[in-house]
Formats: structure tokens, sequence, C-alpha cells
């Protein structure tokens, strides 16, 4: 037994099972100076997203623009390796919206559906690009247990 708490453990398990240079130092089984922070990492690079997408005019990321936190892509991200649908990553994300944006309005261009939609994209992104090999290993164990189901009946 191991009396400590490892840093995104669902995630450092892949980024170790994959070989995922990257993502291990995104998730602290990497040598480094200071300690990394995966929410913050994905945070900021949802940030980035909406940044650009707000310059470029997109009025769901002028909303956005500087209300994202480490608190709003949190849960998505520690749960995406034990299989979070979009679904559920777009609910717990818009759990996290209706407190920022306690007032929006259910229907219009910018209401708490398409915004959820919109982070939990961006947040997916960002976990599908800093780590290449975990996700790898994700869809191919989802192919394994598709096989394995087809194949028991």
């Amino acid at each position: 037994p191991t009396h400590q708490d490892g840093t995104c453990n669902g995630l450092q398990h892949y980024a170790a099972l994959g070989g995922d240079k990257a993502g291990a130092a995104q998730v602290n089984l990497e040598p480094s100076d200071r300690p990394a922070d995966i929410y913050t990492a994905v945070a900021n690079a949802v940030i980035e997203e909406v940044n650009r997408d707000s310059e470029a005019g997109n009025p769901v990321a002028k909303m956005l623009q500087g209300k994202i936190t480490r608190k709003v892509v949190k849960q998505p991200v520690m749960t995406n390796v034990y299989g979070v649908t979009f679904f559920g990553a777009k609910a717990q994300v818009k759990k996290q919206l209706m407190e920022i944006f306690p007032d929006l309005p259910r229907h219009g261009e910018v209401n708490y559906g398409n915004l959820s939609v919109y982070v939990a994209t961006k947040i997916f992104k960002s976990l599908g690009s800093m780590f290449t090999g975990a996700q790898a290993i994700q869809v191919w164990l989802g192919a394994c247990a598709l096989l394995a189901c087809r194949q028991s009946k």
C-alpha cells in the first residue's frame, strides 16, 4: 500500500503504459524542478483556444473569455480516463458554468448547452494532444472491449 496521493492517477497509469513522455511530465512521472499540474495545463490550453476563437468573432468564446479556470476543467480531466462520455463531461462543465454565469438564458446563441459543449470539446482536444500515447491505449482498450462483448453473445 502507498499512503500518498498521486497526480491524476488514471492519467499517470496511461502515460506510463503508453510510454507517453510528454504526458508523463504533465502528471509528475518525469523529474522536474516544480510539480506539474495537469488541470492548470489543460485550463491554459483551453484558454488559448478560447482567446483565439474570440478574436475570430465566436460569440461563445467571447462569453467565456476570462472565465475558464482550473476548477472548470478539473472534473472532466480527472474522469476522462475512467470512461466519462462527452455527455458526462458536458454535464460536469455545465455545473461549473452555472456558478460562473448564474443568470444565463436557456435559449439563444449563448446558453449553458452551447457553452458546455464548446468547453468540453476543448478539454477533450487538449487531453488528446497532451496524452497521445494514453489516448491511443484508451481507444485500443475500448476496441478490445467491443470485440470481447460481440464474441460473448
